[in-house]
């Protein structure tokens, strides 16, 4: 440490102060001091701030010791300089002290009770800080080789790296005493850099920096880099070297800033760039959320095939994907229902047998599936799985994997945590039902709370809720779909809670479970008309003239939309007040339409001259 004539420096954390000097085999030891001795440079006084601001110490002695928690922090103040400054060297005494007993920023008498079973260590030590006459600049030498140590991609909390590990050996001070540290003064990389002023306890992302401005840490002052989600690579810190004279740590400054005169800058001329490597994971495949697959409807009776089946790439549809550039795809089968037997092919080898999570049967992409109907069996049968990347582990496709336990799926592991169900049709193609029409029963109105859709199928459909359409939006529109009413093939879907501006579509859900009449799930065969319902936009009105007092004066009124809308906006005109004598007005039309596509419409107000009295 050091300290120049007048200079306020920030304070050390006792906790820094002690370093990894202090231990204590108590599994849950606190650290602290007890200062037990001070020396000064003449004029100059220590200091100390337990949360509440700094003090000045009184006398300290074994008798008569200070405790300071290692959260604590202590400085020295030299004496302002007058003619020429005093310079030298100021000490502080301490024990270690591990808060079992007495309280911080009270005194206690260390006589006889140190070391055994006290809070005391029996071993005394003692720091020191130069007190100079004038500051000169600490240099840096680049050395483009310096990192911080390596983390995983998706990281989330990593361990910090101190500002004395980052330096290393590549900064000086010719200045005794100076504890180093570095002016922060550009951040590269896919995430978020951090940096902490009390040893990791507590963490705060680096502001913007550009131009000379720098933010400084000292020593035992500490950074990480938190990567973004799936970013792996490169990411980089460049910094000046600080010695602490000007600036305070964790605050923002300009490394350019003006010095006292008789003093050099605080930060080195040249600045240094350090790296740290985002080393990839895998990460594991997802599924939409309640998305089913439909394997193509099969006849009763339908007999196996070598050569039949449906691709396992097929079966995922555009249900599954994976942040990983270059990811295979696959499947685990965990469950399939049916009566009747699944076939699952590979490297054009066919194989039954029952699946569930401790028994998932692996598939890669190009293989297949097939579902082999018992004899007069109708209706349908399913196919539970989870996708696979086909990374990790010692599984390959063609055999099992044991998937029972959460730690097998998700995260960083090959296999999805969301499963997915593949449904096929065993019946004549005719008994599928398809939703025909889907049409808006009420129209556009302003300020409408609900509004009534009519889906109507081609053959008659039961268990039709909610859950099984969904609503689209645009702008700030928004709704909730309240019922379902209805029977056989035509149902009528109430949609209430509108707000907002914009449009709503009723659309079928891909997870439906709308069943046939005799009671299976059917694929609907058709997609339904995505009907749209505008709610009524704020319209915005303006004029050109407040008052048209003369014959021939015109005022135009403009309509304005937020936004475009899907269909024409009639906006109806009335109004008030008063014509002048012999003056009335004529208007281009009564109402304004907005055109769809379009955000304004107007009308033009012409006053007329006329005959009749007025008065």
């Amino acid at each position: 440490m050091f300290a120049t004539p007048g200079s306020v420096p920030q304070g050390t954390p006792v906790g820094a102060l002690l370093g990894n000097a202090m231990s204590d085999p108590d599994p849950v030891a606190r650290k602290g001091i007890a200062v037990t001795g001070l020396t000064v440079v003449a004029g100059g006084r220590w200091q100390f701030n337990t949360g509440s601001g700094w003090t000045d110490f009184s006398a300290v002695s074994v008798n008569n010791a200070l405790l300071l928690r290692d959260s604590d922090q202590i400085r020295f103040l030299a004496a302002t300089s007058v003619g020429s400054p005093a310079t030298g060297t100021a000490t502080i005494s301490y024990r270690g002290w591990d808060q079992s007993t007495g309280t911080f920023g009270s005194q206690a008498n260390l006589s006889n009770a140190t070391g055994g079973s006290t809070a005391f260590s029996v071993a005394q030590e003692t720091a020191s800080i130069s007190v100079l006459s004038s500051n000169r600049s600490p240099v840096l030498v680049p050395s483009g080789t310096q990192s911080l140590p390596s983390i995983a991609e998706d990281t989330t909390a990593p361990r910090g790296t101190s500002v004395r590990e980052l330096l290393g050996n590549t900064a000086s001070d010719v200045d005794t005493g100076t504890q180093i540290g570095i002016g922060v003064s550009a951040l590269g990389g896919n995430g978020n850099w951090q940096f902490s002023l009390d040893q990791g306890t507590t963490w705060q992302s680096f502001p913007a920096l550009s131009g000379s401005n720098v933010l400084p840490l000292r020593g035992f002052d500490q950074v990480r880099f938190v990567p973004a989600p799936d970013f792996n690579g490169t990411s980089t810190i460049d910094y000046f070297a600080w010695d602490g004279f000007l600036g305070q740590a964790g605050s923002v400054i300009s490394r350019l800033a003006a010095v006292p005169d008789g003093h050099a800058a605080s930060f080195s001329s040249v600045s240094d760039r350090a790296r740290i490597t985002v080393t990839a994971v895998n990460d594991a495949p997802t599924i939409a959320a309640g998305v089913n697959s439909w394997l193509s409807p099969i006849a009763p009776n339908t007999a196996f095939s070598g050569s039949g089946g449906t691709l396992v790439s097929n079966l995922l549809g555009q249900a599954d994907s994976d942040p990983d550039v270059g990811a295979l795809r696959g499947i685990a089968v965990t469950g399939t229902t049916g009566s009747g037997t699944w076939w699952f092919q590979n490297n054009g080898s066919w194989r039954s047998g029952s699946t569930s999570d401790n028994f998932a049967w692996l598939l890669k992409s190009t293989d297949r599936v097939q579902f082999v109907p018992a004899a007069n069996m109708t209706g349908n049968a399913t196919i539970t799985f989870r996708a696979w990347d086909q990374t990790t582990g010692p599984e390959i496709q063609g055999t099992w994997a044991n998937l029972a336990t959460g730690d097998k799926v998700g995260g960083t592991t090959a296999y999805s945590a969301q499963r997915q169900v593949g449904r096929i049709f065993v019946g004549a193609v005719g008994e599928l039902p398809s939703l025909i029409s889907m049409r808006r029963l009420d129209p556009v109105q302003a300020s409408g709370g609900s509004v009534r859709f009519n889906a109507t199928f081609s053959a008659d459909v039961t268990n039709v809720t909610p859950n099984d359409f969904r609503l689209s939006t645009t702008g700030t529109a928004r709704g909730v779909i309240a019922s379902i009413s209805g029977q056989g093939s035509s149902y009528v879907i109430v949609v209430n809670s509108l707000a907002g501006n914009g449009t709503l579509g009723l659309a079928l859900n891909d997870a439906h479970d709308i069943r046939n009449g005799i009671g299976a799930a059917v694929r609907l065969a058709n997609p339904p008309v995505n009907e749209t319902y505008n709610l009524s936009a704020i319209v915005t009105l303006t004029r050109t003239q407040a008052s048209i007092s003369e014959a021939g004066g015109i005022s135009n009124v403009t309509a304005t939309l937020p936004a475009v809308q899907t269909t024409p906006v009639t906006v109806s005109l009335s109004f008030t007040g008063s014509a002048t004598l012999n003056v009335d007005y004529s208007l281009t039309a009564t109402q304004i339409i907005i055109p769809a596509g379009q955000t304004t419409g107007s009308v033009t107000v012409t006053a007329l001259q006329d005959t009749l009295d007025e008065a």
